[in-house]
């Protein structure tokens, strides 16, 4: 009998043991499920960082650039990098924000597409701040 005493005394360490890791189960368990979440959510703010950085970039491309070179809107063919800002040949620099009329009317999708890259899209709406008419819709 003194056996079976002594074998006896393992079962409250087992039974401790089953109780201890039923709770650390269900942790492991919750966290895990959970992870799905986190990791969606991770991946959304990464696109739309991304998407919004690449539509800051060409927008800021666009309105303070005079493009490369600056007086594409003359010859469509020798252009490298679309811009709508006028250039101000005295300080041969773009004027920011200040947009020459003839580039708007030359610029095309392809070129605004170009900048921007291949995996997104767009839609660009240039306003008259006077009147409030739409002087140009693409994308």
């Amino acid at each position: 009998m003194g056996l079976l005493d002594r074998d006896s005394r393992g079962y409250a360490l087992s039974l401790d043991l089953l109780l201890a890791l039923i709770p650390l189960t269900l942790v492991l368990g919750l966290v895990a499920a959970d992870m799905d979440n986190v990791m969606y959510q991770m991946q959304d703010v990464i696109y739309r960082g991304s998407t919004e950085r690449a539509a800051a970039d060409t927008l800021h491309t666009l309105l303070t650039t005079s493009g490369d070179p600056y007086n594409w809107a003359n010859n469509v063919a020798n252009l490298k990098v679309p811009g709508l800002a006028r250039f101000d040949n005295s300080s041969k620099q773009a004027r920011k924000y200040y947009l020459l009329p003839q580039k708007i009317v030359t610029i095309t999708s392809p070129q605004i597409q170009g900048i921007l890259g291949d995996q997104y899209g767009y839609s660009l709406n240039i306003s008259s701040i006077s009147n409030g008419h739409n002087i140009l819709s693409q994308g």
